[in-house]
């Protein structure tokens, strides 16, 4: 009979890790367990993950570049990435969007410039020398950099309503969005990644301080009321310190030094190179549906719970009832890959939920073999390394 010092019931990661412990003591474990060594992210979640991490990357700019729009040709560019785009079935890049402490103003998605889009850069999903990062750097720049006393700012995106009014008394649910330090730091990564030296972001971050040196949420962007103790470059009536721009700054002078952002993972780098992927699987979902699908991939129909999927590949001429798998961090799929679907130039389908009994009493259709969501035709690649 074989002895041990442990057993431990359970082998996913919780099991493991303890049993690694244990090992690394001297003991000698047993794991006991009726599935597979490893957790569900080891056996089947991780696979899933990033077979979905490869899709959505690759359809970024799907969701999140436009072109020819108004601002296209007052900064000379074919297009931009959008701030925030509305769910796909409201308009996507041409939704409308409610703009917050406006009085219930509203205005395309497209319209509105942020830099959010510099994270792609940040966290390695695109070349921070794509010709789309520099398009949208060149919106940015024109739309809401404001030089200030400090050094340069840059607003959380134009029209916004969150700051004081422009006599300077508070914000009371309505406003004027002013300065914010924070985004002077995102904009000090970008340039960074882009061969710049970010000295003047972290310069810039440095004077935006209030008497103790801590960093506002928000500096004054006009002339100085001194009423109020507002002057340009100088807090406003915000949140002070806002750990999250001190956060940022640390992160700055961090990357300036090892030359990346701290938030650069090699094992992201590594994947993507900075390039959008061409995933072998596209996931089909309510919140991210798509109409075509490129040729050569596979489709995966998924949602959050088990579905039966009744589809046809011929104008319903014949049609085949298939039920959803399990894909893994509570997910359900199903999975058809390219040789399911080459004979055919569409798909339809519909889907039931047995458990409620209920049906969601509409038809989808995808065109298959086509090139995609029809955005992402004439986007211009990025430039090689």
């Amino acid at each position: 009979m074989e002895r041990f010092d442990a057993i431990v019931l359970g082998a996913g990661g919780a099991g493991a890790t303890i049993a690694d412990l244990a090992l690394a003591d001297g003991h000698r474990v047993a794991m006991v367990d009726r599935d597979p060594y490893g957790s569900t992210c080891l056996n089947t979640g991780c696979e899933y993950a990033l077979a979905l991490a490869d899709c959505w990357n690759e359809r970024i700019e799907d969701w999140t570049y436009v072109r020819d729009t108004p601002l296209s040709p007052r900064f000379g560019v074919d297009g931009d990435y959008v701030r925030i785009a509305g769910p796909p079935r409201a308009g996507g890049v041409d939704a409308e969007m409610a703009i917050p402490n406006r009085g219930g103003l509203a205005i395309r998605a497209h319209e509105v410039v942020g830099l959010e889009f510099a994270y792609r850069a940040r966290l390695g999903l695109r070349d921070s020398r794509d010709v789309r990062i520099k398009n949208t750097v060149a919106v940015v720049e024109g739309t809401i950099r404001c030089e200030t006393p400090a050094g340069p700012g840059y607003y959380r995106y134009n029209g916004d309503g969150y700051g004081e009014h422009a006599d300077g008394s508070p914000f009371d649910g309505q406003g004027m969005g002013r300065i914010w330090p924070l985004l002077t730091g995102e904009r000090g990564h970008l340039a960074l990644l882009q061969g710049e030296d970010p000295l003047p972001y972290v310069r810039g971050m440095n004077a935006m301080t209030g008497r103790w040196g801590l960093i506002p949420e928000q500096i004054w962007d006009a002339e100085p009321v001194p009423q109020r103790g507002l002057y340009p470059g100088g807090p406003t009536g915000s949140a002070m310190p806002l750990v999250w721009a001190h956060a940022e700054l640390l992160k700055l002078l961090a990357a300036k030094s090892d030359g990346r952002p701290v938030e650069l993972l090699d094992v992201v780098r590594e994947r993507y190179g900075g390039r959008a992927p061409h995933a072998a699987i596209w996931y089909w979902r309510d919140e991210v549906p798509f109409s075509a699908l490129p040729l050569g991939r596979g489709l995966v129909v998924e949602d959050r719970s088990p579905f039966v999927v009744h589809l046809s590949l011929d104008g319903w001429e014949h049609v085949e009832d298939r039920l959803a798998e399990p894909l893994g961090v509570g997910m359900f799929g199903l999975r058809l890959g390219p040789h399911d679907l080459h004979s055919a130039s569409e798909m339809l389908f519909t889907r039931s939920y047995p458990a409620r009994r209920q049906c969601e009493g509409r038809d989808h259709l995808i065109e298959l073999g086509g090139g995609g969501v029809p955005m992402r035709s004439g986007l211009t690649a990025a430039p090689s390394a």
